[in-house]
């Protein structure tokens, strides 16, 4: 069954789409080995793989208003329920009034629950992350569910070649399966000195980057997990291109459940000349680490690094064939791995792409979109494993302007004045045009 297309559909959507994994190996081989017509013969798409297959979509939440809603994140927990959590803005990280919000499925996905704020606060933006737990189910033997909320605000006069994003980094718990949250537990500053194999070493908005990158249990109690440090200061000028890449790829690990952290370097934009960037990881059976990076400066294709000891070394990067952004990942029966990316493929359509390793990571096939994109603002898929074995694959569409006539334009001018980091030069593609929904799309497992 081939997935409907939800282009024409309200901009600015957040999906979701439930995947399945049959009982058998597709056809391997090196990529870079082959010939043209090998290639050929090898491909695969959503609609025609022995991996996953599409069903029907749903709505999440279609609750009203001009508004960037973006960067799921989604957790299934111990008592059932399915709690997704989005950023809503008015645009794409320039106004700094984002909200973070919740919703609650308690029916696996066929009902959904009127949004809730998480976090809120004046002058700055706020997104969330919930949970980050593997296949994005929360074990029943954690005592709390954690959130990490990543607040931003832009710091300096626009237009300039010096204004920076302020960005430090905060935990919140809830003891009741997210009815209810913490008070806000400060991580990291924005510019942060922190303990690494190397030394003390100075980022700036260190974190887990992605929304997606899993935090894993480790043998000892420990967490583990992906974080990107800067060593410069995030600067936002339209008029410039951003400086040569900086992004050093860092795990950490805690022994406090996530208030502290230390570090070691896995990959440093200083050695190879990319800046890897946002990126997920899966624990195999044998206990091998795979991570994949995406979104890197200085390359648009996706890389991949294992680890056989708990993530204390790491394989160097491997170049893979698909090109993209913000990976998430979920490990199938056998080893065999699901990522879902932000599928920006070389003169052909963007959109929600799936790709699957039939081999722990050695190999891997790009199936293509599952939903077709118009533009690169979409995306950041997370992947939740569902009871029923059933993938849901959260993810936010297109922000396609909707035109509204030029005296309903001058109108919301006159109501809703926006403050932007243009200081009135540029106004948000968002305002006024912007309706966005929350929706999903259903996959089977094939036997």
């Amino acid at each position: 069954m081939k997935v409907r297309t939800v282009l024409q559909l309200s901009a600015g959507l957040i999906a979701v789409v439930i995947l399945a994994i049959p009982g058998q190996y597709g056809q391997t081989g090196q990529v870079a080995a082959q010939t043209p017509a090998q290639q050929e013969e090898k491909t695969m798409t959503v609609d025609d793989n022995p991996f996953i297959k599409a069903h029907e979509d749903i709505v999440i939440c279609d609750s009203p208003g001009r508004r960037h809603r973006a960067f799921p994140t989604g957790v299934r927990l111990p008592n059932g329920d399915l709690l997704v959590g989005y950023r809503v803005a008015r645009d794409h990280w320039m106004t700094a009034d984002d909200g973070f919000y919740v919703t609650r499925s308690s029916d696996s996905g066929k009902t959904w629950q009127t949004p809730v704020c998480v976090a809120a606060l004046p002058g700055w933006g706020v997104n969330g992350v919930i949970g980050q737990y593997p296949d994005g189910v929360m074990p029943p033997d954690e005592t709390r569910l954690r959130a990490a909320l990543q607040l931003y605000r832009w710091v300096g006069e626009m237009p300039a070649d010096g204004p920076w994003r302020e960005n430090p980094v905060y935990w919140t718990f809830s003891e009741d399966y997210g009815d209810t949250w913490s008070k806000m537990v400060k991580v990291h500053d924005t510019i942060q000195e922190v303990e690494t194999d190397r030394g003390r070493e100075k980022f700036w908005g260190l974190w887990l980057h992605s929304n997606e990158s899993t935090v894993h249990r480790l043998s000892d109690g420990r967490l583990m997990g992906l974080f990107v440090g800067r060593r410069d200061l995030m600067c936002y000028n339209p008029s410039s291109p951003y400086p040569g890449p900086s992004d050093v790829a860092l795990v950490g690990f805690s022994s406090d459940n996530g208030l502290t952290w230390t570090f070691r370097t896995i990959a440093d934009s200083a050695q190879g000349g990319i800046g890897y960037s946002e990126s997920d990881s899966v624990r195999l059976s044998n206990g091998r680490f795979v991570a994949v990076y995406g979104n890197n400066a200085g390359s648009p294709y996706f890389f991949e690094t294992h680890s056989d000891d708990e993530g204390q070394t790491w394989s160097p990067m491997r170049q893979l064939d698909f090109r993209g952004d913000s990976p998430s990942m979920v490990r199938l029966s056998s080893d065999r791995m699901l990522a879902a990316i932000r599928h920006m493929p070389e003169g052909g359509k963007p959109g929600i792409g799936l790709v699957v390793s039939p081999d722990g990571g050695d190999t891997w096939h790009n199936l293509g979109n599952v939903v077709d994109q118009s533009m690169w603002d979409m995306g950041y898929p997370d992947l939740v494993r569902l009871a029923d074995g059933r993938i849901l694959c959260l993810y936010y569409t297109a922000s396609e302007k909707q035109p509204i006539p030029k005296e309903l334009e001058e109108e919301l001018a006159a109501r809703e004045p926006v403050a932007t980091i243009f200081k009135g030069g540029i106004r948000p593609a968002a305002f006024g045009e912007i309706q966005s929904e929350i929706r999903g799309v259903f996959l089977e497992e094939l036997e």
